[in-house]
């Protein structure tokens, strides 16, 4: 009867630990996108301002990447204010090149390597110049919703090879 109930403790003791274990780390997997970007700028020394934002579009029923270079001041920190509260949890899903996407390329005032954010309805994907990581966003993509009712005027037209 004692060795059934150590057993039992055994087993229930070994189980809260596997499930704390588990909600930790996903726990951990949470993030902002300010947080993120945040180390991405410790990493690579980005104390200087973003000097020019290059705004592309691809959408898939078209053949065509549409791009925009922003130099305004003004523009740039009402972008950045759209993405710097973006709850987001950490993702394994890095190729997501044939959806509809955004890419923002931040461009740095002291020719350090430009910052890529590729930008989907339900994903963000960090790379400088090495991919920092891919997250899901958690509530709402300000940056993607942002980005699609703004009407730009684009510099470029670029035809897509594949």
């Amino acid at each position: 009867m004692r060795d059934k109930k150590k057993i039992l403790l055994l087993v229930s003791t070994i189980i809260v630990i596997g499930l704390t274990v588990y909600f930790v780390n996903d726990y951990m997997k949470y993030t902002t996108f300010e947080n993120e970007f945040n180390t991405v700028k410790d990493e690579y020394n980005h104390d200087e301002e973003i000097d020019m934002v290059r705004i592309e579009h691809r959408s898939l029923d078209s053949e065509m990447l549409h791009a925009k270079n922003l130099t305004d001041q003004k523009k740039i920190h009402e972008i950045s204010e759209n993405f710097s509260d973006i709850e987001l949890k950490e993702s394994n899903h890095y190729n997501l090149s044939n959806k509809d996407h955004y890419r923002i390329v931040l461009h740095h005032s002291n020719s350090q390597p430009s910052t890529y954010i590729s930008i989907y309805e339900n994903k963000i994907l960090i790379s400088e110049p090495f991919i920092h990581g891919s997250y899901e966003v958690i509530d709402e993509n300000n940056l993607y919703t942002y980005l699609n009712n703004s009407s730009f005027d684009w510099d470029e037209e670029l035809e897509i090879e594949e």
